[in-house]
């Protein structure tokens, strides 16, 4: 009987921790909802990152800090969070409609940017940062053939790239398949910034890729120390 009794309370304790959890959770996303009809999008994503963090899984809480984003202009996180709301929960019409007009602004914006920044290359061509945006913004696009073209030019312009560029250089060259390309600037980054988890942990999936497993081993036990 005493055993039955512990159990039961157990249960119990379980039971009401994870129903205060969940009004926990519910707080945060009608606080949430409140922000946004007064028009305080910051506060309103403060809150549904909380609510995102206790409920990675449902699709609501990225639609709704989606929703959020766009307000506030900031297009590429939005489109991030919508692409995440309409994979957790696909036939959603309203999810699928909020990332198809995000999307449609944001193509226009990098589009413009992509044309403001040519024009800017004409007047000196020397400057990198200017190749170094229109690869950013093809990227954004997922055109990565014309990304990779505009990353090379503006890499020939600047010998002391960041490990951020690179990273996002070598994301490109993944999806064009440039995967000798990206192993051979990856080797020359990791000598370059040793410390940098990040670059060896891409470094040990070109070799992998490329079938060289002792350095891709290599690779990943030096991101794993680091």
């Amino acid at each position: 009987m005493k055993l039955f009794l512990q159990i039961f309370i157990l249960i119990l304790f379980v039971f009401t921790f994870l129903s205060l959890a969940q009004r926990g959770e519910e707080v945060h996303k009608r606080n949430a909802l409140l922000h946004m009809q007064a028009g305080r999008y910051g506060e309103a994503i403060d809150q549904l990152n909380k609510y995102i963090a206790q409920n990675a899984r449902n699709a609501e809480g990225y639609n709704l800090r989606g929703l959020c984003f766009e307000q506030r202009e900031q297009y590429q996180l939005s489109v991030l969070d919508l692409r995440r709301a309409t994979r957790l929960d696909p036939t959603n019409s309203e999810y699928k409609k909020n990332l198809q007009r995000v999307w449609e602004i944001w193509r226009e914006i990098l589009y413009a940017r992509i044309d403001g920044y040519k024009r800017e290359i004409a007047i000196d061509p020397d400057k990198a940062f200017n190749y170094l945006e229109v690869g950013k913004s093809y990227r954004w696009l997922e055109e990565w053939a014309l990304a990779e073209l505009w990353y090379d030019r503006y890499l020939e312009r600047d010998d002391d790239a960041s490990p951020d560029e690179i990273i996002r250089y070598t994301e490109i060259l993944s999806h064009t398949g440039s995967i000798r390309k990206g192993e051979i600037i990856l080797e020359e980054f990791v000598s370059r910034y040793p410390e940098d988890w990040r670059l060896w942990s891409r470094y040990g999936y070109f070799t992998m890729w490329l079938g060289n497993y002792r350095n891709a081993e290599r690779a990943f036990r030096t991101s794993l120390k680091l």
